[in-house]
């Protein structure tokens, strides 16, 4: 059996076992990560936040950006050999790509409108307040009718898991071809009506590198909700905001200025869940989760290894990160992330206006990265711009 393959058997067997893997525990167990370091610069004593920042911005300056990318090649052929597809493989109609496949295990089963309109969307949860998802279209046949739009699914879905913001990362058309329906109403007070739901939209809200949508969802009132087991606080009107960040290139990266964007969408929709879709809902989809599983990490002092995030986000969502440049623009994005924070001024910096909460340092020293950390991670993205084919 080739090395990749073992690997991959290997931990679809330890997944298989005990769930969804964290990072293994053994690297928890590091000297740098578990007891307090000392700040060179100063002698005080920070935490392990600082320790895993440090850690972190100085693995990844060892391997520069071509290693970083050299890395991926092996990440690139993970594929979590204990999953199963079946829903997938029965409702292609309802998937917009056939070699996307959607795994059961995480798999969001609808339940409004269930009995008429089934239970399959293409979704996975990944995060306990994160759903990915693929773009929603108008059923390629189009004598099935209204109750057959998987835009009629994503709404019963939203409705469902009570989410209260949906954050879409493409274009309704990018380089000639369709990537997304527009699946809202566009203009303020527009009603869209479905078999289940209405959805009206509230109003917009225009920013600098993204705009939101407010809108309000319901119950039709001719739908009968208890017959799908839906009632009380189910029911009741939901508003929700549509974020759209449209400056990502479909299997590629934003440009360098957009680095901190992600952050900021983060820190606005944490607190409630969160539905992410881009085309297929792997690429960027993917990149972004990454990004905050990541931080996750970081704010709580554990090992942060992007190829063991990929893995673990691979096994609930398939193909999760398609690309290379996706995979070192993730690294880009902590290691700005990180210097910012360790030098206690992330919520100053005009870059990011919004600070994300898991972010804000609780005291002036406790933030504070070694000079080395520092200097790991200023080189790394000095590397980065050097190789600017890559970005």
């Amino acid at each position: 059996m080739q090395a990749a393959s073992l690997a991959t058997w290997l931990w679809g067997s330890i997944r298989g076992t005990q769930g969804p893997v964290d990072t293994p525990a053994a690297k928890f167990a590091s000297p740098l990560n578990s007891s307090p370091i000392v700040n060179r610069d100063n002698g005080a004593c920070s935490d392990r936040r600082i320790a895993s920042m440090a850690r972190f911005l100085e693995s990844v300056e060892k391997k520069g950006p071509v290693g970083v990318l050299r890395e991926f090649k092996k990440v690139d052929r993970f594929f979590d050999t204990t999953a199963s597809h079946r829903a997938f493989n029965a409702n292609m109609a309802k998937n917009r790509y056939s070699d996307v496949p959607c795994v059961d295990d995480s798999r969001i089963r609808l339940r409004l409108g269930a009995t008429q309109h089934g239970d399959y969307i293409h979704a996975n949860r990944v995060l306990p307040p994160f759903i990915c998802t693929q773009e929603w279209m108008i059923d390629r046949n189009l004598s099935l009718g209204p109750t057959q739009h998987t835009v009629h699914d994503f709404w019963r879905m939203v409705f469902q898991e009570r989410a209260s913001s949906i954050v879409m990362l493409c274009r309704p058309v990018e380089e000639g071809k369709s990537k997304c329906t527009i699946y809202w109403p566009e203009n303020v007070g527009e009603v869209c009506r479905l078999p289940t739901l209405t959805v009206t939209n509230e109003g917009k809200d225009a920013e600098d590198e993204f705009n939101t949508i407010t809108f309000r969802v319901e119950l039709n009132p001719k739908y009968d909700a208890a017959s799908d087991c839906f009632g009380g606080e189910e029911c009741r009107p939901l508003t929700v905001k549509l974020l759209r960040w449209i400056e990502w290139p479909d299997r590629s990266i934003p440009d360098q200025k957009s680095c901190l964007v992600p952050l900021r969408i983060l820190d606005r929709v944490r607190g409630g869940t969160t539905i992410v879709h881009c085309s297929a809902g792997i690429g960027r989809t993917g990149s972004l989760i990454a990004i905050e599983m990541a931080m996750q990490r970081l704010k709580t002092g554990r090992y942060v290894a992007i190829d063991d995030i990929v893995r673990e986000l691979r096994c609930l969502r398939s193909h999760a990160i398609q690309t290379d440049t996706q995979y070192l623009y993730i690294h880009k994005v902590l290691v700005e992330a990180a210097l910012q924070l360790g030098a206690g001024n992330l919520s100053k910096s005009p870059r990011i206006r919004a600070s994300p909460a898991c972010m804000v340092p609780p005291s002036k020293d406790s933030l504070t990265l070694p000079s080395s950390a520092r200097n790991a991670g200023n080189s790394f993205l000095k590397k980065c711009k050097s190789k600017s084919e890559l970005f």
